[in-house]
């Protein structure tokens, strides 16, 4: 049963990936200034993830134990963080949702409570000068919009 539960699932990576392929080729330059376009990250994730649904489907992996009620628990708490960075993107900005999120995040698997936060700060600000400043792509400011930056989303 688990290698035709394998096989579906890498299928339905495999479309997946081929959807995201198909919807990136439909993706226009906006910019004059932007030679490579919108095109190429969501192509290359989709032929990744392509390759990935073919791997799974071809050869299914090894059974595995479910994780313990305790893993499940920090599972579903660092998804819960995914959702919260979404949810607080706009109005926190940035630089302070990314840290929150990878925060908790690390103390949800065991992260000392000040290391996290430092950690999730340094993150925060390290991604926020690569996007915002150096690759010039604009990203919420929030409550810290100016000191970082007008919003750009």
């Amino acid at each position: 049963m688990r290698g035709r539960t394998d096989r579906v699932l890498g299928l339905a990576l495999a479309a997946l990936g081929l959807a995201a392929i198909w919807a990136a080729q439909g993706l226009e330059v906006r910019f004059l200034g932007d030679p490579v376009g919108p095109k190429p990250f969501p192509t290359v994730a989709g032929s990744v993830l392509l390759a990935c649904g073919v791997l799974v489907a071809v050869r299914p992996g090894p059974p595995v134990a479910w994780p313990s009620a305790r893993r499940l628990g920090a599972i579903a708490a660092a998804a819960a963080a995914l959702v919260l960075y979404a949810l607080l993107m706009r109005p926190l900005g940035f630089v302070l949702a990314t840290a929150l999120a990878v925060a908790l995040s690390a103390m949800v698997f065991g992260g000392r409570p000040l290391v996290s936060v430092l950690f999730g700060l340094g993150v925060g600000a390290a991604l926020h000068a690569l996007f915002d400043r150096l690759l010039e792509i604009p990203l919420p400011g929030g409550v810290l919009g100016a000191v970082v930056g007008p919003v750009g989303l």
